[in-house]
C-alpha cells in the first residue's frame, strides 16, 4: 500500500472517479511522478482503447484482464467480485424505502468506487 510503506511517495485518487486519463496520482516532493488509469472490466477492449488514446498513462486492471494482457498492472481485484459487492450494497439499500435512501445510494456507489480505485494503487 503506497501511503503506508514509509517512503516519500504518496498516492491520491482524483476527485472525479471517471476521469478520462487517470484515476490515481503518485506524488513525490509535491510533484506528480506518475498517473495511473484504473479499469474494472472483464474485457480487454476498454484497456486497449485507453492505451491507444493515452499511451503514456499506464493501466492497472482487474484480474480478468490484467492476467491476459502483457504490461498491464493488477489492481488486486476481480471484476466479478467488485460487481457482487456493488450489487449487494445497492440491494441492501433497496430493501429499505428507496426514495428516502437515494442520497445513501449515491454516496455508497461513490465511496465504493473511490475505495476500489484507491486500494488498487495505494
Amino acid at each position: 500500500m503506497e501511503n503506508t510503506d514509509d517512503d516519500d511517495i504518496s498516492a491520491s485518487v482524483l476527485k472525479k472517479t471517471n476521469h478520462p486519463e487517470a484515476d490515481v496520482r503518485r506524488i513525490k516532493d509535491g510533484e506528480i511522478i506518475e498517473e495511473v488509469q484504473l479499469k474494472s472490466t472483464d474485457q480487454p477492449e476498454p484497456v486497449r482503447k485507453h492505451l491507444e488514446k493515452y499511451p503514456d498513462i499506464p493501466v492497472a486492471a482487474t484480474d480478468e484482464v490484467a492476467s491476459k494482457m502483457e504490461g498491464i498492472g493488477h489492481s488486486g481485484f476481480s471484476d466479478a467480485d467488485l460487481g457482487k459487492q456493488v450489487t449487494s450494497a445497492l440491494e441492501e439499500l433497496a430493501d429499505d424505502d428507496p426514495i428516502s435512501h437515494a442520497e445513501d445510494v449515491i454516496a455508497t456507489s461513490g465511496l465504493i468506487s473511490a475505495a476500489v480505485q484507491g486500494r488498487a494503487v495505494l
